[in-house]
């Protein structure tokens, strides 16, 4: 349990504490979505298990999705287009690599 605090999974100092899902950062959920795109799973590209293991949710999942400089996100009601800088997960990986390099 103290690892698990220690970690930020669990918050509050008394029992039952709640379980958390730690804050991914904005490369890894780059990652993960242009990962993805290429990989057939139940539901759809912003409702499956995998965004929501990791908490990225509801309106929460519109906010980092907008914050991410390599997609362009909008949503109307229930409708959800993403439009890719990139083709796919090795351009992703190139493009964001030399943007890095560079600065």
């Amino acid at each position: 349990m103290s690892c698990a605090l220690a970690a930020g999974l669990l918050r509050g100092k008394r029992d039952p504490r709640e379980a958390v899902a730690p804050r991914v950062p904005d490369d890894t959920l780059a990652y993960l979505l242009y990962l993805l795109r290429a990989v057939r799973f139940q539901g759809s590209l912003v409702r499956n298990p995998y965004l929501a293991s990791i908490g990225i949710v509801g309106g929460h999942l519109a906010d980092r999705f907008r914050a991410l400089s390599s997609i362009e996100f909008r949503q109307v009601g229930d409708v959800h287009e993403i439009e890719w800088r990139y083709p796919d997960l090795a351009s992703w990986a190139r493009g964001e690599l030399a943007m890095k390099a560079a600065s």
